[in-house]
């Protein structure tokens, strides 16, 4: 429900940019549509994938610290599957645009992968954080009430805007000085700078993955859902 929202709601938040369009004009939304679009899906995506990346998994959350392999390698592959179903919806997304004509050309839908990729590196990292520190169980059938718990849901608001900083400074730059060149260099150092972090906050997480692991699993364990026996 979530993916779906992602590539139909998304755009509908948008319709004022489609329906103001005129011939001959390219609307605010011909070169940002498609990115705007894509990091508003990302925000929802968040909700059922990275800030709470062990919610489906429940108390069955246990096999990761019993399994020989550590856990950072764990939350390495669930990053690597939410970056599959954040690229699915960024393809849809794609197709929608294109056929509504708002894609922006080949150059936009370039600048949204690389967008979406750097935004995905801030967000991934402290999904990772979340994740350990604030689990909690979902169910499939309400997915809608959030990936995050409700001490989290107040946090979301601040890390998210913060998360997208480097990324908005990026154009602000290459706007104020009106260079390409200076907006692709302030990507690349946004780029390098999230790399940092999610290596930090990987370790960070996986650290306290181990010292909280009865904590975690007792919180995924609440409610309806898959269970393991200890």
């Amino acid at each position: 429900m979530i993916f779906i929202m992602g590539f139909t709601f998304g755009v509908m938040v948008w319709f004022p940019a489609i329906a103001g369009r005129r011939a001959g004009y390219a609307p605010m939304g011909s070169r940002y549509f498609l990115i705007l679009v894509c990091v508003y899906a990302l925000t929802l995506l968040g909700q059922v994938t990275y800030w709470n990346c062990f919610g489906f998994d429940r108390s069955a959350a246990v096999f990761y610290f019993a399994a020989p392999q550590p856990i950072r390698k764990t939350l390495a592959g669930k990053n690597i599957a939410s970056l599959f179903f954040i690229y699915l919806e960024v393809l849809v997304i794609t197709g929608v645009t294109a056929a509504l004509q708002l894609s922006g050309g080949l150059r936009t839908v370039i600048e949204t992968l690389l967008v979406v990729g750097v935004c995905s590196l801030y967000l991934l990292a402290l999904g990772n954080i979340s994740s350990v520190h604030y689990p909690r169980g979902l169910r499939p059938e309400r997915v809608s009430q959030g990936g995050a718990s409700s001490r989290f849901q107040g946090l979301i608001f601040i890390l998210y805007p913060l998360a997208l900083l480097p990324v908005f400074l990026a154009y602000l730059a290459g706007y104020a000085l009106g260079s390409e060149a200076v907006f692709a260099i302030g990507m690349a150092i946004a780029a390098i700078l999230g790399g940092v972090l999610y290596g930090v906050a990987m370790e960070s997480a996986a650290s306290t993955a181990a010292s909280r692991r009865e904590q975690i699993l007792q919180e995924l364990s609440k409610g309806e859902g898959p269970m393991v026996s200890e």
